[in-house]
C-alpha cells in the first residue's frame, strides 16, 4: 500500500516538475502506476524527456509531499461523468475506463486538496495520508514505454 501510494505521490511531482517548466499539468498525461515485485512505476506521456538528472529534483518533491502529510479521499464517479474528467485531456485515462466492464465501479483517490493537490483513477487502496509513508526510497531509472506495446 505504501509503494502504491508513493506511484500516486511520484506521479504529482512529475506534474509539479512540469509545470515549473512552463507546461499546463493536464500535458502530462498518466496511464497506470501499479506496485511490482522490489518498487513501483508510473507510466506517463511528458512534453519533453525525463532525464537522469531530473531524478534527485523529482525525489525532493515526492518528500516534500510526504512531509506535507496530505490526505487521501476516495470518491467514485458514474462512468459518464469519469470520461468527461478526461475528455480531450487524457487519452490513456479514456481508454483505461472505457475498457472496464460497464459493472465496475469507477473509483478515484484525491490527494491533498485543490490548491495543493492530486486526484487520479485508482482502485487502491491507499494509505489514510502521505505522512504514514516512510521517506526511506529512492527513484532507480527512467525506461521507455510504448502504450499497450
Amino acid at each position: 500500500i505504501f509503494r502504491h501510494t508513493l506511484a500516486h505521490v511520484l506521479a504529482q511531482a512529475v506534474r509539479e516538475l512540469y509545470t515549473e517548466r512552463g507546461y499546463r499539468p493536464e500535458e502530462v498525461k498518466l496511464a497506470i502506476g501499479p506496485v511490482i515485485e522490489n518498487g513501483f512505476y508510473y507510466d506517463m506521456d511528458v512534453p519533453e524527456p525525463i532525464r537522469g538528472e531530473d531524478l534527485p529534483i523529482i525525489e525532493e518533491k515526492m518528500r516534500r509531499i510526504v512531509a506535507a502529510n496530505l490526505p487521501l479521499k476516495r470518491f467514485v464517479l458514474p462512468r459518464e461523468e469519469a470520461l468527461k474528467r478526461y475528455a480531450g485531456i487524457d487519452p490513456y485515462k479514456t481508454e483505461l475506463i472505457q475498457d472496464l466492464p460497464e459493472s465496475e465501479e469507477l473509483s478515484f483517490y484525491a490527494q491533498g486538496d485543490d490548491t495543493y493537490g492530486f486526484t487520479d483513477l485508482c482502485r487502491g487502496p491507499h494509505v489514510p495520508s502521505t505522512g504514514r509513508i516512510p521517506p526511506h526510497f529512492k527513484l532507480t531509472g527512467i525506461a521507455g514505454a510504448y502504450w499497450r506495446g
